[in-house]
């Protein structure tokens, strides 16, 4: 039986933890063992990434093992993965080779490869020619905050935030690119048949159908529908809510991608990306 790569290249903060989940325990589908193995992000700047997770390795090698969180635990072990098939010429195909046993489908999900651009993307069709690609998207205003109160957690520790915090954001890439659907999708567009791309929208999958949008993800993957609990996703974001303010400031932001996707889905879009467009953007 022949086997269907597939990778879910992103939206960052936009169901992926919860889709790699899923994917993990779905007797049809083997995915990586770590979320995010970023393999061929990684290989845009090899010598670069290389260098970065071997100094990550040798600090968290330096806690002792009997006070090293499970948290740090999992984090090392998925550096050494990480490392392992970057250093090894062929090593990331043959994991999948040597693990992948009934499974009808096998990849993994890496949110940073909505940024790969054409030559990424190109890498992947490369070694698997019939790959399936799965983008999630998010309204982006709201993906947006969510990455931005998430990376205020991790390095300001909840230290509160404002307007200068936010006008430099809006101008970094780390920020902006998560938001660039459409770049994404013109990229897949020159090379990837419109038959192997699945776009998905967040505010589905965890909304009141999101059964419907799960058996469209597995329909897509030609593996057995089985239903997920979509009650509580993984890694909700918390912190600062959305002002109105702000939510008004992003959406006439990032109104380009608004009506970029609006069209591109025929007006199919969740109704919180509608609101905000009649709201903001003058939709009528």
């Amino acid at each position: 039986m022949e086997k269907t790569f597939f990778v879910c290249i992103g939206a960052q903060k936009a169901g992926t933890t919860w889709l790699n989940h899923y994917l993990s325990k779905h007797p049809e589908a083997f995915i990586g063992p770590v979320k995010e193995i970023n393999y061929f992000s990684d290989l845009q700047k090899l010598p670069i990434a290389i260098e970065g997770l071997q100094k990550q390795q040798q600090e968290l090698e330096l806690i002792a093992p009997e006070i090293r969180t499970a948290a740090k635990n999992r984090i090392l072990a998925s550096i050494k993965f990480r490392l392992g098939v970057l250093q090894e010429e062929g090593a990331y195909e043959q994991f999948f080779t040597d693990n992948v046993k009934q499974e009808k489908v096998f990849g993994e999900v890496s949110p940073a490869y909505a940024a790969l651009g054409r030559s990424g993307f190109q890498k992947i069709i490369d070694i698997y020619p019939q790959a399936k690609f799965i983008f999630t998207l998010r309204n982006p205003a709201d993906r947006f905050w969510s990455q931005l109160n998430f990376r205020n957690r991790r390095v300001e520790s909840n230290a509160p935030f404002g307007d200068p915090h936010i006008n430099k954001a809006m101008k970094l890439r780390v920020f902006r690119n998560h938001c660039e659907y459409l770049e994404t999708l013109k990229a897949l567009d020159q090379l990837v048949p419109a038959e192997n791309v699945h776009v998905m929208f967040f505010e589905n999958l965890f909304g009141a159908n999101s059964q419907s949008c799960i058996r469209q993800l597995t329909a897509f993957l030609d593996i057995e529908y089985q239903p997920g609990n979509t009650d509580r996703f993984h890694n909700a974001g918390k912190g600062e809510q959305l002002s109105e303010e702000r939510r008004a400031r992003f959406v006439k932001e990032f109104a380009y991608i608004y009506e970029g996707i609006f069209s591109r889905m025929n007006g199919q879009v969740p109704e919180n990306w509608r609101e905000d467009m009649q709201k903001y953007l003058g939709l009528n």
